[in-house]
């Protein structure tokens, strides 16, 4: 019987290293941090032993599930106040430091890392754990996520100089990384087929691995979502959700449009936006940050609907299978819909005018 590569590299009773960014202790923090959990569990119950090596704000070890995870502080992974992170939405500087720092930091954990059989990069921004590895002649697995390439596309057509430098080196890191892994994942057809176009990999040599997410637990959750929706219904008619991480620009970018339109325009509406807020934005008269949340299901579950209005972005949104999970009606750009085939779409409004379509939802009879 003739053995693929994704079998030989996907667990079995392989020691397997699973290098990103943290804190995969916190799966929700965002939708990295979940794809790299959520895979990281399927490797061990495949019978893989699986230690995660995650770049974090400090070091550390803990177990989880039977998951060795290993902190390890790194610079990157402070936060980062300058005028020009502000002016390109990202420090350049720090990117630049970045893959000698953790080429650095795993160079000290050589002994450790050359006792594993198979190493799971996650993500194409860790170039120097890619070329540390490379090094160690270890087989390489690259777990794309989403291609960064098409979010600086998108993210160019607002943002012209900043999406333009992004675009240059987006292209030359992902295509430098995915030409020479020894298994590439991409997590959707589209992310796929973009590979293919852009950087002149084979189709046949990109394993398909898609998206999850945690399996839907109303009975578990009734409770607190109902004392959660009589709060946020107070002087409104109509209770909206957005979850995300208010740190990434695809996430920036949807706060934006949500407090500067969506708002003002529905002001029957009252709009949570659920995750982490490290700019410290306030509450609007119809609009709540929560910041950081252990679990986003009491609040999708209190909402009388969801929205994606993502026009940056690549790969699975995260966001978006959670709210088909609770059968919530769900208004969503075709950009937050990328990657979804496979999934229920029945619930989704997918319209030209965003707007259009929170207003129908809002003055929808409950």
């Amino acid at each position: 019987m003739k053995v693929s590569l994704t079998d030989k590299l996907s667990g079995g009773s392989r020691r397997v290293a699973m290098i990103c960014f943290g804190d995969v202790r916190q799966p929700q923090t965002n939708g990295y941090t979940l794809r790299c959990w959520t895979l990281a569990k399927k490797l061990a119950a495949n019978g893989g032993r699986v230690t995660i090596f995650q770049f974090s704000s400090t070091d550390g070890h803990t177990t989880r599930e039977g998951i060795d995870i290993c902190s390890l502080a790194v610079r990157h992974e402070q936060p980062s106040r300058s005028r020009l992170a502000k002016l390109l939405s990202f420090d350049p500087f720090r990117e630049l430091r970045f893959p000698f720092e953790s080429y650095r930091t795993l160079a000290r954990l050589r002994d450790k890392l050359e006792s594993f059989d198979v190493c799971y990069i996650e993500g194409c921004l860790l170039l120097g754990p890619f070329a540390f590895i490379k090094r160690l002649g270890k087989p390489l697995v690259l777990d794309t996520h989403c291609i960064n390439k098409d979010v600086a596309l998108k993210f160019r057509a607002r943002h012209k100089v900043a999406g333009t430098l992004r675009v240059w080196v987006w292209h030359w890191l992902e295509q430098t990384l995915i030409r020479r892994a020894d298994l590439v994942i991409a997590i959707s057809e589209p992310d796929r087929t973009f590979i293919t176009k852009h950087y002149g990999v084979s189709a046949d040599s990109i394993s398909l691995l898609p998206h999850e997410v945690a399996t839907a637990q109303p009975e578990r959750f009734a409770a607190e979502a109902r004392s959660l929706r009589a709060q946020l219904l107070r002087g409104f008619k109509k209770v909206a959700c957005f979850v995300g991480d208010l740190g990434a620009i695809q996430n920036k970018d949807s706060e934006r449009y949500i407090r500067e339109t969506l708002a003002p325009d529905t002001p029957q509406v009252h709009y949570v936006l659920v995750g982490n807020n490290p700019d410290k934005l306030p509450d609007q008269p119809n609009v709540t940050y929560t910041g950081f949340v252990e679990m986003l299901d009491p609040y999708i579950l209190a909402a009388d609907f969801c929205i994606a209005p993502v026009v940056i972005g690549s790969g699975v949104k995260t966001k978006v299978l959670d709210y088909i999970k609770y059968e919530k009606p769900i208004v969503a750009t075709p950009v937050a819909m990328e990657g979804i085939e496979r999934y229920a779409r029945s619930q989704v409004h997918e319209i030209a005018d965003f707007s259009t379509g929170v207003k129908q939802l809002a003055e929808a009879s409950a």
